[in-house]
Order: structure tokens, then sequence, then C-alpha cells
């Protein structure tokens, strides 16, 4: 099994002040939205967050669960499983385990990592992560909360983009209301 990641950071790879993202660019949700939402096999993909992922809000209101995505919560605090939510799990072992279970294995198509921080090190320490799709939004957002940097781990290198998402990953650099953004897509190629 392989979890990928999909994520939008900051030059520093901050990806939320306190609570909430810094930004709000529609086009780069949008993107977002799809990349979660592409179905390779016909079955609907699996989004994996944190707890507090599972309770961000906006002004339009909780952003979780989002639709024809199954929703997974990999906690260590929560006790009972959120209304919404599709399953919960307490370790990593233990939600790839639900996951390829015969309750879950043939429903699920891709499963995407929606963060947040400790989740997104988590993963990619993993024998399980896979590719890791990350907006890079240009500036200091003067984010508090970070994810892993790839640029400079060793256990990471750019890849170009692929089959089949050519349609869904922008070319070039995006943007929206004078903030540019790039999707750049890496690939783990060694253990340590």
């Amino acid at each position: 099994m392989k979890i990928h990641s999909i994520l939008a950071c900051d030059d520093k790879w901050g990806i939320a002040r306190g609570d909430y993202m810094p930004w709000k660019m529609e086009n780069e949700y949008q993107y977002f939205l799809r990349m979660t939402s592409v179905s390779l096999t016909g079955r609907k993909n699996a989004l994996v967050m944190g707890r507090k992922t599972w309770n961000e809000e906006t002004e339009d209101g909780p952003t979780h669960p989002l639709p024809n995505r199954y929703s997974f919560i990999l906690s260590k605090t929560l006790k009972e499983l959120p209304a919404g939510a599709h399953g919960m799990a307490s370790s990593l072992e233990e939600l790839v385990a639900l996951l390829e279970s015969p309750d879950w294995k043939d429903k699920i198509g891709l499963v995407f990592n929606v963060g947040g921080g400790q989740i997104y090190k988590y993963i990619h320490d993993s024998e399980y992560c896979g590719r890791v799709y990350a907006t890079k939004i240009q500036g200091d957002f003067d984010c508090d909360i970070f994810c892993p940097k790839l640029d400079g781990d060793s256990r990471f290198a750019k890849v170009a983009k692929s089959e089949p998402y050519e349609d869904v990953i922008p070319d070039s650099v995006q943007e929206e209301h004078g903030i540019k953004w790039k999707v750049n897509i890496y690939e783990k190629v060694a253990k340590h």
C-alpha cells in the first residue's frame, strides 16, 4: 500500500498559521479537489488526516468530510469516530490494516494524506510513503505549522508529471491574487 501526500506550503514549507491556511486561492483548491477525487479504478479515493485537519473550519463551515471520498482519521487522542468519518486508527500500522481489510480494500482507489504537519512527517518517514504532490506557494506567510522539507532530503527526488494526472496538475507557475504557485512532485527513492 502506498499513501500519497498532497499539500500546499510556502517557501519555508509552512502549511498553516494557527488553525488555518494563510492563503486563499480558489484555483489551487480546485486542483486539490480534482486531484484527490480522480478515480483510476472506478473506486472512491480515501483521505487520511489527523484530528486537527478533520476539525478545520472556514467561514463557510467545516472542511471535512469532502464529497465522493472516504475520510480516515489518524489520531492517538481521539476516542470516538466523528460523524461523517469512515474510519479511525491510532497508529499507521492500524490504519494500513484498516484500509487493507476486507471491509475497505475493494472500495478504495488511491489513498491521499492531507495532513497536518505531524501526519505528513509520520507518513513520509514510513515505508508506505508514495508520491508527494506539493504545491509550493511563493513567499513567506509567517506559518507556525510546517511539513517536512523535501528539497535537500536525500530520500526524495523531484519527478516529472506523469499519467494519469497530466490533465489535472498545472504544467507551469500559476498566479492568483498576485501569489504565484507551482506543483512539484516528489518520490521516495531510498530507505534510511
